[in-house]
């Protein structure tokens, strides 16, 4: 069985880790990330499609799921710490504690890479009105080697409660179930990503990250506390 674990672990990273480097080559040789902006921003009025400040679209993709995801985290701390506040058959202490755990390192990890990358946000950037140089709004290995610049934008903080969800997915529940949290974790990231699309604060390539980073980090908090152990026996029944 551990074998069996090892390899789905070793699998699983392999392939967020090709689909990470593609998806980082293609926003580096293609103009892709700036088509897609270019559709969320009026060159005339120098403005984006999304008004962060007064938008009411702030309510449902940014206050709103933060908070949804909050009371979510606060509600696994009780079953966490109580184990009887919830039935067994719809989540286990150990469950809890491992979506717990990605709750908390999936957004730590994406913000500690973000302050580091010294990658600018669009709306900072020399072809949306702003001062930064246009090089600068997509990663590169020497911008971590480089002193600390403020707007940090690689990858996506917001969308990273939102593709955290997708831990759901790892739960020893039906594949029916199982598809229907992989649904809700990227419907989450994708849609609080395309928010800061449309406001200026990311590229999409830089949800995309978000959502790959996810994925290693979740499989590997699901190795280490036992959660992939529970799944393969539920493979087996």
């Amino acid at each position: 069985m551990v074998d069996i674990q090892r390899r789905k672990l070793i699998l699983i990273e392999l392939a967020a880790l090709v689909l990470l480097v593609l998806v980082i080559l293609v926003a580096l040789t293609t103009s892709i990330d700036q088509q897609i902006s270019d559709r969320f921003f009026d060159p005339s009025g120098q403005g984006w499609l999304v008004d962060h400040a007064s938008s009411r679209l702030r309510l449902w993709f940014y206050d709103g799921p933060k908070a949804l995801v909050i009371l979510f985290g606060i509600g696994l701390i009780g079953v966490a710490l109580r184990p009887s506040l919830a039935r067994p058959d719809w989540i286990t202490q150990r469950e809890a504690i491992f979506l717990l755990a990605c709750l908390a390192t999936v957004p730590a990890a994406i913000g500690l890479i973000r302050n580091n990358s010294n990658v600018q946000c669009p709306i900072t950037l020399q072809q949306y009105g702003g001062t930064q140089s246009n090089e600068s709004g997509h990663v590169k290995l020497s911008g971590f080697l480089e002193p600390h610049r403020p707007h940090g934008c690689w990858p996506s903080g917001h969308a990273s409660a939102g593709f955290a969800l997708l831990s759901l997915a790892w739960l020893k529940r039906r594949r029916s179930s199982k598809l229907a949290f992989v649904l809700l974790g990227m419907t989450a990231g994708l849609a609080m990503g395309t928010y800061q699309v449309a406001r200026g604060s990311h590229f999409a390539s830089h949800v995309l990250i978000t959502g790959l980073v996810a994925v290693m980090l979740i499989e590997i908090l699901a190795y280490v506390l036992g959660i992939e152990e529970a799944a393969v026996r539920e493979d087996r029944n």
